[in-house]
C-alpha cells in the first residue's frame, strides 16, 4: 500500500508539472492538497476523481486518513502539524486556484475571508481535464483545459474590475458618513463589508469572488 501512495502522488505531481504549476508547487503537499479536492484513493482510477468541497483543515486531515504512507510533517510522518495550515494555503492552494484547478466559495462567493466556513473545490473545467489523466484522451483534455482557462481568466479580470469599481463606490459614499444600517444595506447587496467609518476590510481586489481568496478551515 505504501508503494501505491506514493506512486499515486508521484502521478498528481505529473499532473501538475504537465499543467503549468510553477516547479516549487510540484511538490508532494500540493500533489495530496489535489488529491484531497478530488477525493481520489491511491487504489481508484483518475477517472473516479470527485468535486469534493474542503477548507485547509479538512483537506489536511484528509491527507492523514487517506495517504498516510507519503511522508509529511517532520515530527509526525502521518500528518502536518497545524501550524503549517498557513503555508498550505499560500504556498499550495493559492498556487492551484491561480492555476483554474481550484475555486473557493463555489456556494457562496461573497463569503467573508475569515469565515470559518471558507472552502475550495476543483473547477468544472480540471475536473473533466483530470478525470482524463492516465488514458489516451488526456492529450486532448489538457489542451482543452488550458484553452478554457484563457476565458475563465478573462471573466476573473472582468468580476475583479466589477469589485473595484464597487468598493471604489462605497468608499466614496463612506466619507459623507452615512448611517451604519444604510452601508450595511449596501453590503449585503454585493458590494463587500465594512466595519466603521473609513473601515477597508472587504472585498479581496486581486481575487475574485467564487475564484479565490484567504481563509479556509
Amino acid at each position: 500500500m505504501e508503494d501505491e501512495q506514493n506512486a499515486r502522488v508521484r502521478e498528481a505531481q505529473t499532473v501538475l508539472k504537465e499543467l503549468g504549476l510553477p516547479r516549487p508547487q510540484q511538490n508532494v503537499r500540493t500533489a495530496l492538497v489535489l488529491l484531497s479536492m478530488l477525493d481520489l484513493d491511491a487504489d481508484e482510477p483518475w477517472t473516479a476523481a470527485r468535486q469534493q468541497t474542503l477548507g485547509i483543515t479538512e483537506s489536511m486531515n484528509w491527507m492523514a486518513e487517506h495517504y498516510p504512507d507519503v511522508k509529511k510533517g517532520r515530527k509526525d510522518p502521518v500528518r502536518y502539524a497545524p501550524n503549517s495550515r498557513e503555508s498550505v494555503r499560500k504556498n499550495s492552494v493559492h498556487q492551484l486556484m491561480a492555476a483554474g484547478i481550484l475555486e473557493a466559495n463555489s456556494d457562496a462567493p461573497d463569503r467573508a475571508v475569515n469565515s470559518g466556513d471558507y472552502s475550495y473545490r476543483p473547477t468544472e473545467i480540471a475536473l473533466v481535464a483530470l478525470r482524463a489523466f492516465a488514458t489516451p484522451r488526456w492529450p486532448v483534455a489538457q489542451a482543452t483545459f488550458m484553452r478554457e482557462l484563457g476565458s475563465l481568466r478573462e471573466r476573473w479580470a472582468a468580476e475583479r474590475e466589477r469589485h473595484r469599481v464597487q468598493w471604489r463606490f462605497l468608499k466614496h459614499l463612506m466619507v459623507y458618513d452615512l448611517p451604519c444600517g444604510w452601508c450595511d444595506s449596501y453590503r449585503q447587496g454585493g458590494a463587500g463589508s465594512v466595519t466603521g467609518s473609513g473601515g477597508d476590510r472587504g472585498v479581496d481586489q486581486d481575487v475574485p469572488a467564487g475564484a479565490g481568496g484567504r481563509g479556509g478551515r
